[in-house]
């Protein structure tokens, strides 16, 4: 016991256990109120946006910056999920980053779901690494928070159990169900990233860590559940980089810059995605050939080499006249020069999905 983090394990275990106790006494004997399960399910989006906007994407990895009004907003949501400080919250996250699936890594997976899901913040931390967050010590906001963090959390809690109790003449239900019920969803569901992300899915760019991407959690987690991409490309604002993958967190950081409440958007280019999926795709199909026999196995290794050297070539080719075409744009009136690199662009996308398609249909064949 002597490893045993006092602090959080008795929290963790005392609000896990007056909810199990509460919450079927409380259903006995009152009858539901939807309004306040909606306000309940409000509270929840709002704090896990908080997290997801504000201590991953925005404190952890810097992939936008907000207006100082928006981060309020997010700091203020954040400390409503209860899941620690911004600065400590950011700390672990970017030692997870650093050391996936290693020792170091605080929630690493090899010590089975219910480690990285939960039991790793019932251990005593190790020392805490100034230097891993140093840009966000010198933010004042970050500052404060950390250093008045336990009122913090009592007010901001506080104050809506206290609203919707009066608004709905329901005190204990407001404590039950915005406090406690909310407040384990969104430990659950933020706990689900560290864990289940990491165990159940697919992992369509890279295999080299275990974050997987899951359509499921990410319903879950407002967008957080891409997290093989996440893990491949921590630099995006972006989770789901599809248009039909569900990440809200994404289309509201947009949105905010949209209304001037968030700049700089950091993305990675279209290209650099395409050719990391090639790229992997090449190592599944290479070692699902592995067991055939020869000649086959040769005739189709040259194929899946040849097409997918050609098609990342094409690819890098095709980033760099991109950008040439920009550069001339702003620097040169040299219109022949222009029409020569938009002929050369419309060259490269033809044969991009020429290759593209002989790609696919490979992929199929070796499949």
């Amino acid at each position: 016991m002597k490893n045993f983090n006092w602090t959080e394990g008795s929290f963790l275990i005392g609000y896990h256990l007056a909810l199990a106790i509460s919450l079927p006494i409380y259903l006995i004997y009152t009858p539901l109120n939807l309004w306040l399960i909606l306000s309940a399910f409000l509270l929840f989006v709002f704090a896990a946006l908080g997290i997801t906007a504000g201590y991953h994407r925005f404190y952890t990895h810097k992939t936008f910056k907000p207006h100082p009004i928006l981060e309020v907003g997010m700091l203020f949501f954040s400390t409503l999920a209860v899941q620690g400080s911004a600065l400590q919250w950011a700390h672990d996250h970017r030692l997870h980053h650093r050391h996936v699936d290693t020792d170091k890594d605080p929630y690493q997976t090899k010590d089975g779901f219910w480690h990285s899901h939960l039991l790793w913040m019932f251990q005593k931390r190790e020392s805490f690494d100034p230097g891993l967050v140093s840009d966000l010590a010198k933010n004042p906001m970050v500052s404060f928070q950390d250093r008045h963090y336990i009122a913090l959390v009592a007010v901001v809690n506080l104050v809506p159990v206290l609203l919707l109790g009066w608004a709905f003449s329901d005190f204990a239900g407001a404590f039950v169900i915005a406090l406690l019920a909310r407040m384990f969803l969104v430990h659950h569901c933020t706990w689900f990233i560290n864990s289940l992300a990491h165990m159940w899915g697919v992992k369509p760019f890279s295999t080299e860590h275990s974050a997987v991407n899951n359509w499921f959690l990410a319903l879950l987690t407002m967008g957080e559940g891409y997290h093989n991409y996440h893990h491949t490309f921590a630099g995006d604002y972006r989770n789901g980089v599809r248009f039909y993958q569900y990440d809200i967190t994404r289309v509201l950081i947009w949105l905010a810059s949209k209304f001037g409440l968030a700049s700089g958007l950091r993305t990675v280019k279209d290209s650099t995605i395409r050719k990391r999926l090639v790229i992997e795709d090449r190592k599944l199909m290479l070692a699902k050939i592995d067991g055939r026999t020869e000649p086959a196995k040769t005739r189709l290794k040259r194929e899946i080499v040849g097409i997918s050297d050609n098609l990342v070539r094409r690819l890098g080719d095709l980033e760099s006249i991109r950008q040439h075409l920009a550069a001339v744009k702003k620097s040169s009136r040299d219109s022949d020069l222009m029409v020569r690199l938009r002929d050369e662009l419309k060259y490269l996308k033809r044969a991009i999905r020429r290759e593209s398609r002989a790609w696919a249909k490979l992929c199929r064949q070796v499949a």
